[in-house]
């Protein structure tokens, strides 16, 4: 919401210095001008002079609320029907390899062209037809941009407020193409940087609107003529694909990989006795032997990983998981079903499934998803470095209820903490005491409470 409603007050301020518009002096007719509900999330991005006189003087009638309530209608059908269906198709395939192939890439590409029109002037259609039934009339914001017969043509059709918007506030003040066709293209790269980082203070974005930047160049230059003498089947296939290309680009959240294996950091050397489990010598094994041979480790501060779904990242941990004990890798049904009910086990939403891991979580979620990793592997081992560290109660339960639900005699769990307040929630069977890296003293739960009463100082003088 604040880039639309940043470009509104900014086109006020500009066309107030350019005398275009009158001062408005009546600090709730402006703020009522910036804070319009209906259009303030998802545009349109609507200019002062478009509803300066409707701001103060507006007539509501029952032809403008039918109309609008037929609009609304339109709009919410093609977000809820359209879009999210088509949406739920893309992210499918995006999510799964044993899915991918040039076919169902194209089915992606394509399923998420549908889906971002659909949902976008679904927005469009609920914000004017909310409007038109207050006494508003909005702008139109899309012109069936998909009958397009180039890209020149695709960005009058497209997201008519924003391009319009860039072109009378950025792209004319630079001096348009007025000027030698070096200082044009450096206005149109400068417009088009920032239409993509307008979307978004991502790389993608800027790449995306430098793309379209390229193109709209070449057809201005040469390609532009050479486009009308083929047939308009032509045409329109051709800016269909650059079109469907463009949404791939603006797509991609990330272009960072996982290049290495988050753990068994070498500025850590083991200089006396050993490590046994399972009759195995887990100093001799590789982090990943470790994995696959069900040991899983949670961190104090759980590492993010730009660029990998927490569905990808699952799906490669689970698979590799059952290759190291014979078994058939999980179908996709499969996996979807068992990462539902997990994350339903640790409360956590459906969309956490489409982010990448850790990428922007609060800390609780970050320990949310640490105890939903564990529910997925099912490890035999499960070591929980400082699980409850900057947790608030509601958090601390829900790890708590997990560690305890997946605490049976064949799977065992270390749990590592400063505090008692964890073991509120975790009866442990043995608790050991650490002091200076050696255990000092071994007891049950009540252990705990001399800890609580004497310290640890206290505990290992005994």
């Amino acid at each position: 919401g604040i880039s639309f409603y940043t470009f509104q007050i900014l086109s006020y301020l500009i066309d107030l210095y350019k005398n275009n518009v009158a001062v408005q002096r009546n600090y709730f007719l402006f703020t009522l001008y910036v804070s319009l509900f209906p259009q303030l999330i998802a545009g349109p991005i609507v200019r002062y002079e478009t509803v300066e006189k409707e701001i103060s003087c507006r007539t509501e009638t029952w032809d403008d609320a039918v109309s609008g309530m037929r609009r609304f209608t339109v709009g919410l059908a093609k977000k809820v029907l359209i879009a999210n269906n088509v949406a739920a198709i893309a992210e499918y395939i995006y999510s799964f390899e044993e899915a991918a192939g040039c076919g169902a890439y194209w089915l992606a590409a394509l399923c998420y062209t549908l889906q971002i029109f659909f949902d976008f002037s679904g927005y469009s259609d609920m914000a004017i037809g909310l409007g038109r039934i207050f006494g508003f009339h909005f702008l139109e914001n899309f012109n069936y941009p998909y009958i397009s017969k180039s890209i020149t043509e695709f960005w009058r059709r497209w997201h008519i407020s924003l391009s319009t918007w860039f072109r009378d506030y950025v792209y004319i003040p630079l001096g348009g193409n007025r000027v030698g066709r070096p200082r044009w293209i450096f206005n149109i790269l400068v417009v088009w940087a920032l239409t993509g980082f307008w979307h978004g203070a991502q790389w993608n974005f800027l790449l995306w609107g430098l793309y379209y930047a390229v193109l709209l160049l070449a057809e201005k230059l040469f390609l532009g003529r050479l486009l009308k003498k083929l047939p308009a089947v032509l045409q329109w296939a051709y800016a269909m694909f650059f079109v469907v290309i463009g949404w791939v680009i603006f797509d991609l959240t990330d272009f960072s990989q996982l290049s290495a294996v988050l753990a068994g950091k070498p500025q850590f050397e083991v200089t006396a006795g050993s490590i046994s489990f399972q009759g195995e010598d887990l100093l001799a094994m590789s982090p990943e032997e470790r994995s696959r041979a069900g040991v899983f480790l949670s961190f104090q501060y759980p590492v993010e990983l730009p660029g990998v779904s927490i569905t990808n990242f699952m799906k490669t941990a689970i698979n590799c998981r059952r290759e190291a004990l014979g078994q058939e890798p999980l179908k996709a049904a499969e996996f979807l079903k068992l990462m539902k009910e997990k994350m339903a086990f640790v409360q956590m939403k459906s969309e956490f499934s489409k982010r990448d891991v850790n990428v922007g979580f609060s800390g609780g979620e970050k320990k949310r998803n640490e105890i939903f990793q564990m529910a997925m592997l099912d490890p035999s081992l499960s070591i929980l470095d400082e699980t409850d560290s900057g947790l608030d109660v509601d958090a601390l339960r829900i790890v708590a209820s997990g560690v305890n639900a997946l605490h049976s005699p064949e799977k065992a769990a270390i749990v590592i903490t400063h505090y008692q307040r964890l073991l509120d929630y975790i009866v442990p069977d043995v608790v050991h005491v650490l002091v200076d890296g050696r255990i000092v003293r071994t007891g049950g739960r009540e252990l705990v409470a001399r800890i609580e009463e004497k310290g640890y100082e206290g505990i290992s003088e005994e």
